[in-house]
Order: structure tokens, then sequence, then C-alpha cells
């Protein structure tokens, strides 16, 4: 965990400098004089080479420093901890409704196979995988929020604020769950301890979620995993479409305005919701299936 978030600290870093443009110049304004620009690039040591600028970046790191905002001359640390608990808010929130949605969606598509209602719920996680998120959340916008006038159309808030936001990645990300879980499914449905279990009499909820389900559960952990800590990373289009100020929002101001240490701490959040989801979800393969852990 260590060595990668080094090393995506240190690629990201160096992808600012490869970036055009002249954060000074932003920071400044276009009219600024050269001594103005020069001023603001000594304040920030921007005029050091990249490999100085790196190990004082670093070392701040280590001791929790994340730097100054170039945009707001505020601490990135102070920012963070304003944003990032509305991005866990709605990141959580979809999350809930993925699983709530896919998973018995899944497992209901497993148990009709190539049926009807098998073929329809097929189709519709593939349109709903390939619909873009932007186009969902404005149909959203303007029909539910505009047209109904049920729900508020953006802001941030309690639940009424998180539903359209929520539900607009859930209707494409939920799409996943279903596909996963009904294959991990159809592969545990053929085997002989569920067609023993069949036999045995028990009935169709028990052979399903005792005996199938839980031995199908692996891949859906290790998607689930992953989908939290890309959640927990940000959703910039659509805390961008509905005016949520999470760390999605912020990493788009910090980008238009170059601003490096804002970047490099909602990247840095990033990656640890990404490597923390993977170590957690190593945990639980061993509690859910202790041969793992040997």
């Amino acid at each position: 965990m260590i060595i990668t978030l080094f090393f995506i600290v240190l690629i990201a870093f160096v992808i600012n400098f490869v970036v055009p443009g002249n954060p000074a110049r932003t920071i400044a304004g276009p009219k600024a004089s050269p001594e103005v620009i020069k001023a603001i690039e000594e304040k920030y040591d921007l005029n050091k080479p990249v490999y100085v600028q790196f190990e004082h970046y670093f070392v701040n790191l280590l001791h929790g420093d994340l730097g100054i905002s170039y945009r707001t001359n505020e601490t990135v640390n102070s920012e963070l901890r304003t944003a990032f608990p509305k991005t866990m808010y709605l990141g959580f929130s979809v999350f809930f409704l993925n699983v709530l949605i896919g998973v018995p969606t899944g497992i209901y598509a497993a148990i009709k196979r190539s049926k009807f209602m098998d073929h329809v719920i097929l189709i519709s996680s593939l349109v709903g995988t390939s619909a873009p998120t932007f186009w969902i959340g404005y149909i959203l916008l303007f029909i539910v929020g505009y047209k109904l006038s049920l729900l508020p159309i953006g802001g941030y808030g309690g639940i009424s604020h998180v539903i359209l936001p929520a539900l607009t990645v859930s209707l494409a990300s939920a799409a996943g769950y279903v596909r996963v879980v009904r294959t991990s499914m159809l592969e545990v449905l053929g085997t002989d301890y569920v067609r023993t279990a069949e036999a045995k009499g028990l009935s169709q909820s028990t052979v399903i979620l005792k005996h199938a389900f839980r031995s199908s559960v692996i891949p859906l952990i290790t998607y689930a995993g992953m989908d939290l800590g890309t959640l927990m990373g940000g959703l910039i289009v659509t805390e961008g479409i509905f005016g949520w100020p999470g760390i999605g929002q912020m990493a788009v101001t910090a980008i238009n305005y170059q601003d490096m240490p804002t970047i490099m701490g909602v990247v840095l959040v990033a990656a640890v919701a990404v490597v923390i989801a993977n170590f957690v979800v190593d945990i639980i393969y061993a509690l859910v299936d202790p041969r793992i852990s040997y």
C-alpha cells in the first residue's frame, strides 16, 4: 500500500509539470506584470527544479501537510475536511442503491436464466451501462426536478438533495452488480452440492440464499470493494451536474486554476480510498472463505 501510494504521488506530481501552463500566471491573472509573477513563483517555490519541489512536498506530506491552495490561500487539509465528507455522503448513498438494486436483480436474472425476464434485465443493464451519466442526470433533472418539482434540482442538503445525484450514478453502475451477481450465481447453480440441496427438498429461497449466493459472493465482494473505493475518490461529472460541493467539484476547479497542491490532495485522497478498499476486500475474503488465508 505504501509503495503504491508513493508512486501515485510521484507520477501525479510529475504530470503537473508536463501539462503546459504557468500556475503563477494563472494565480496572478492575464494582466499581471513579470515582477508579480516572479514574486508568486518565489512564494510557492515554482521557480525551483521539479525534484526539489517534490522533495519539499513529500517531506511536508509525511508530516500530514498537503500544502496551501494557490486559488484560495487556504490549507488543502481544511478544504478536504470540508469537501470529502460530502463526497462520502453521496458515495455511500450510491453504493447503497447499487447493492439494493443490483444484487437482488442479479439473483433473479440467474434464477430466470434464458427466460423473458432474464433478457429484459440483461438488455436494461446494457442500456444502463451504455448511457452517459451526464445524460441520465440531465433527464432526471428535467423530469423529476423541473417538470414534476418532486426533488431539489441541485445543491447539498439532506435526503431529498441526495436522491437525484445518487440515482443518476446508480442507474448506470448498478448494472455492473447485476452482471457480476448473475454470472457468479449461474456458475454455482450448476454445481453438485446445489443440486443435492434441491434434492433434499429444501425451499428455493434456502437453496438460493444459503447455498448458492453464499458460495458466489467472492466476485461480488471484489466488485463492490473497487466500486466503493472509486466512489470515495469523487464523482466529478455528477457533482458538476448537481452542484454537489464534494472533492469532484474541488478537483475540477483546481485543474482550471492549475492549483497543484489541491490537485495533489484530491489525487491522494482518491488513491488512498482505492488502496484501502482493496485492503479491506482482502480481509473480507479471509472472513468469508477461511481457506483463502492459508
